[in-house]
């Protein structure tokens, strides 16, 4: 999994795992799930495993800034 900053219609993120991309603005997260969206629409959710690899991916995203 891998979060790269973009520019789409203004600042932006792709989230790319395995086969899929996904953009997306913000994310939200509860104790078990990460919820992606762009803007008031919903784009995605990761859960358990997966919500912990997107912490992971968005702090290697962040750290590269």
């Amino acid at each position: 999994m891998k979060i790269e900053k973009i520019n789409y219609g203004g600042s932006g993120y792709i989230l790319c795992l395995d086969d899929m991309h996904v953009l997306f603005k913000s994310f939200t997260k509860d104790s078990k799930s990460v919820t992606l969206w762009k803007g008031s629409e919903m784009v995605g959710i990761l859960y358990f495993d997966k919500a912990t690899e997107f912490y992971k991916a968005w702090r290697e995203c962040h750290n590269g800034l």
